[in-house]
């Protein structure tokens, strides 16, 4: 699921915007996120 998509299903129109918002809520962006969670898995 693309980052566009996760963004739209929680409520933002702006994919630019929800990456400024969960950056600001969780320390990293989206993509760098579900990358160390991937690692986290492996």
């Amino acid at each position: 699921m693309t980052v566009s998509t996760i963004g739209e299903k929680v409520g933002f129109m702006n994919d630019n915007y929800f990456i400024k918002i969960f950056k600001r809520w969780v320390g990293t962006t989206p993509s760098e996120y579900r990358t160390s969670q991937t690692k986290t898995l492996i």
